[in-house]
């Protein structure tokens, strides 16, 4: 079963389906082939937040955070202030045709959330994960749809869980 699955089978999709994404002119802009998991979580859920905690965001410009936006002004702010640059080290930020962190979300505690591209397999790529009162990032080696169901669901997973405050869980479509 995947992990897109399991999501499902936790949470409610939202009734209305989100809207049609371009992937590759959105993967253009970004500079880099998403995972499939995230793809088909998108597909299912579109841009929102889940359990009051984790949002997902889009790939490209919406009214609120996405993938391309933040990656540009983390961009902005890493060239221009060096606390910001330093706070993604060792792995530094995407570029594309590179390696780095590319966040694919964010918590209302202000925790983020990052792929770790390696310049491999989209669909193997590690999370990493900093915790907003926390200086450093924790990589976690499994997708990204893995660790939002742990998130959500597993008690057990203490640094970023919501299951032991927030059951069951439920997604909010923005």
């Amino acid at each position: 079963m995947s992990w897109v699955t399991r999501i499902v089978e936790s949470v409610a999709p939202p009734e209305r389906a989100p809207g049609e994404v371009d992937w590759a002119a959105a993967e253009a802009v970004i500079g880099t082939p998403l995972p499939a998991d995230y793809k088909e979580l998108f597909a299912r859920f579109g841009e929102g937040e889940f359990s009051g905690y984790l949002d997902l965001y889009p790939p490209v410009e919406s009214d609120t955070a996405s993938i391309a936006g933040w990656l540009r002004s983390m961009r902005t702010a890493a060239e221009t202030i060096p606390y910001a640059r330093d706070a993604y080290a060792p792995h530094g930020l995407f570029s594309p045709g590179g390696t780095g962190l590319l966040p694919w979300g964010g918590s209302v505690q202000a925790d983020e959330f990052c792929w770790l591209v390696d310049g491999g397999d989209p669909d193997t790529w590690h999370v990493a994960a900093r915790s907003h009162d926390e200086p450093g990032r924790q990589t976690y080696p499994m997708t990204m749809c893995e660790f939002v169901h742990r998130v959500l669901t597993d008690v057990g997973f203490e640094d970023f869980t919501v299951a032991d405050t927030v059951d069951p869980p439920y997604f909010e479509p923005l």
